[in-house]
């Protein structure tokens, strides 16, 4: 197979850098962590980050980034470049981070870096994850979140000078939304038969949602959610 050269972001630099600080026993702990990983959702639970903070005797904020790094590099060998060649890979890494030269993320032993990160995309929590999330975040367009303003708008006679004797009700929806790189917002406007038909509609689909739940139950299909329930 032709041998490929990969991209690796600056913005990973910090966390190949702490990596690279670690011991080897602090990697082997890092690893049993993350093999006792059952994703049930997106949002990985604080508890997971503190326990891989104590046990590797490093910050919670460089927990994250160690777990966020093992993601990316996923995303970057099996779904980016579809390979499914994980030597040739990490021989593409090497070259790479060679050829960027900067000494804090430069492994001191690149037989310790290969053989971690040979078995780090091997476990099956971050593959899980990692398509899961690519899988929800490859739409066009992706909620971010969501107000609702509402206000009264009373209407005045051609005599401005009487107060008003009507007045409607109104409401402004503000949806926020990510593309491509960008966060964008939207604003509709709802008079009160719309707010009841959108939650009609959002009504309804809790209720498909669960109703799959509840027919892949016991089919041994574990359903990851992008968030806490």
């Amino acid at each position: 197979m032709v041998s490929k050269r990969i991209f690796i972001p600056d913005f990973l630099f910090g966390s190949l850098e702490i990596l690279k600080g670690l011991t080897e026993d602090q990697k082997k702990s890092f690893l049993e962590e993350i093999k006792k990983l059952k994703p049930l959702t997106l949002d990985i639970p604080d508890d997971f980050f503190k326990n891989i903070s104590e046990k590797l005797n490093i910050n919670i904020q460089d927990a994250n980034k160690l777990f966020d790094l093992l993601i990316e590099f996923y995303l970057s060998f099996y779904i980016v470049r579809n390979e499914r060649d994980l030597p040739l890979y990490l021989s593409n890494v090497k070259d790479e981070i060679e050829k960027i030269g900067e000494p804090k993320i430069i492994p001191s032993n690149w037989e310790e870096f290969i053989n971690f990160w040979k078995e780090a995309l091997s476990i099956d929590a971050i593959g899980t994850i990692a398509k899961a999330d690519f899988l929800q975040r490859e739409q066009y367009n992706l909620f971010f979140d969501a107000r609702i303003y509402t206000d009264i708008r009373p209407i005045f006679s051609i005599d401005t000078t009487k107060n008003p004797e009507n007045a409607v009700i109104y409401h402004n929806l503000k949806i926020i939304f990510g593309h491509e790189t960008t966060t964008k917002d939207i604003f509709i406007s709802l008079n009160p038969g719309d707010l009841i038909r959108l939650k009609n509609v959002i009504d309804r689909a809790i209720n498909k949602e669960a109703l799959l739940k509840k027919l892949f139950k016991n089919k041994n299909l574990t359903i990851i959610q992008d968030e806490k329930e």
